[in-house]
């Protein structure tokens, strides 16, 4: 037994020596080939949506309106022959044009002059069909235009009937011709239509 352990011995301490003895690192050697790529990784799983959330409460109710647009009056009349002349016929310079109106329409009032709205239409010879003002008419021919316009004033309106190239008008002959006017009050305002 004693010469197993000397045998032990002696061959640890040949080892140590051994290793201790070791010489100089050698250079590096050459770089070896790049090896294949590994295998791609799987994706990962999207997490599921949340829940919707509760609805919101109702809103408060809105401000009430202003108030309505209104129709204060629809007037008819029929437009005879009484209409006076101005200007000269055949002199453009003097703008001849022929009229008619009324001055006791109390419809227009002053609140009407200040923020409401006056529209006219016009219905020739008794025909079913009202145009809006101002109207205007192609002449015989195609060359120039008959028109009819409307004004309007406090209590009042006036129709005109003139040619642009200042020759006699022909509209306000006829015996029939009829005007509606459309008076509204508030046109600012809100207009529940039914």
């Amino acid at each position: 037994m004693k010469t197993k352990l000397s045998a032990f011995f002696i061959l640890a301490l040949v080892s140590f020596a051994i290793l201790a003895c070791e010489g100089p690192i050698g250079p590096e050697g050459p770089q070896g080939a790049k090896g294949d790529s590994g295998a791609a990784g799987t994706a990962g799983v999207a997490g599921a949506a949340g829940a919707a959330g509760a609805a919101g409460a109702a809103g408060a109710a809105g401000a009430t309106g202003a108030a309505g647009a209104g129709v204060s009056s629809v007037v008819s009349y029929t437009v005879g022959t009484t209409w006076t002349s101005s200007g000269t016929v055949n002199v453009p310079s003097t703008f001849y044009k022929r009229e008619t109106g009324l001055t006791n329409v109390t419809a227009i009032s002053a609140s009407v002059m200040s923020t409401g709205i006056v529209l006219a239409f016009f219905s020739e010879n008794a025909g079913t069909e009202y145009s809006q003002l101002p109207k205007t008419y192609p002449l015989t021919g195609g060359v120039g235009t008959e028109i009819v316009d409307f004004k309007f004033k406090l209590n009042g309106w006036t129709l005109s009937n003139f040619r642009e190239d200042s020759a006699e008008p022909s509209v306000w002959t006829r015996t029939s011709n009829r005007l509606r006017i459309v008076v509204i009050n508030n046109p600012g305002g809100r207009i529940d239509v039914n």
